[in-house]
């Protein structure tokens, strides 16, 4: 898609921001190692601006611009830099000049018996309010902004405010992906009330095709709550949780149910 059509699309835009606007999404650099949400930038400028810091982090990603003090909107129609290009992308971009692209890496004496440093390390430790141990440019840039913008946290926050999978299909947006638009659905109502007492369906990733019309019943020998890379036994899991299983007879991309119904789920990779 391209990025004139995305930004067009009002009602994915809007989709767009409230999500991000939750907080729970994250922007990153894998190469080096930095993650933020719009709350860091939020926190910045809150005191800055004059703005609450809950507005700027539920604006930051919209259509919006700044402009007399205040947060307005039509930044694209009137031709204005929206508040995530003024106020997140072109410090973020400032900052990867000067460290990786320049490289300013002339050097400055603090005291004879001092190692060199940087003029980006120091730059950047009075900017930012970090401190640089680095002495080569690019690692200097690198442990900037990790320090700066700690990918952990910014992880670890983003996945404690994400939906619960018990809730997540509440979400009539997510439940129509599910089901395909389809008001009947015989498991629908199962999936968003997701009950203990209920019947119990569970999704395996893919599956491969086999002849026959007879139903394929599949026994589920032992189930495991996910710890990052380990695997726990349980004795039961709660509905509405994502669990790993050992069955028998299992076929992956298929629905499993504890009743017959006469279609599944439309989750797999696509």
């Amino acid at each position: 898609m391209r990025r004139g059509t995305l930004m067009n699309s009002k009602p994915l835009c809007i989709l767009i921001r409230q999500k991000v606007g939750r907080r729970n999404v994250i922007f990153s650099s894998a190469i080096h190692g930095y993650s933020f949400g719009v709350e860091e930038f939020a926190e910045i400028y809150t005191e800055r601006l004059s703005i609450p810091k809950a507005q700027l982090a539920e604006d930051m990603f919209g259509d919006f611009y700044f402009s007399g003090g205040k947060i307005k909107d039509e930044a694209a129609a009137r031709g204005k830099k929206t508040l995530f290009v003024q106020l997140v992308l072109e410090p973020l971009w400032a900052l990867h000049d000067c460290g990786l692209r320049r490289r300013l890496i002339q050097r400055v004496w603090l005291k004879p018996w001092l190692h060199k440093r940087s003029v980006f390390s120091v730059h950047v430790s009075g900017k930012l309010g970090v401190t640089i141990k680095s002495k080569r440019i690019l690692d200097a840039f690198d442990e900037a902004m990790r320090t700066w913008l700690p990918l952990p946290q910014a992880c670890f926050r983003a996945c404690a405010r994400a939906p619960s999978a018990r809730s997540a299909f509440k979400n009539n947006h997510r439940m129509q992906y599910l089901i395909g638009n389809k008001s009947d659905h015989p498991l629908a109502k199962a999936v968003q009330e997701c009950s203990p007492e209920g019947i119990t369906v569970a999704l395996v990733v893919k599956f491969v095709l086999k002849e026959g019309a007879e139903a394929i019943k599949v026994t589920v020998g032992s189930v495991w709550t996910l710890r990052g890379r380990d695997l726990l036994p349980l004795n039961l899991a709660t509905a509405g949780v994502i669990c790993a299983i050992d069955a028998q007879g299992l076929l992956q991309n298929a629905t499993l149910c504890s009743e017959p119904v006469s279609e599944g789920l439309d989750v797999g990779i696509k």
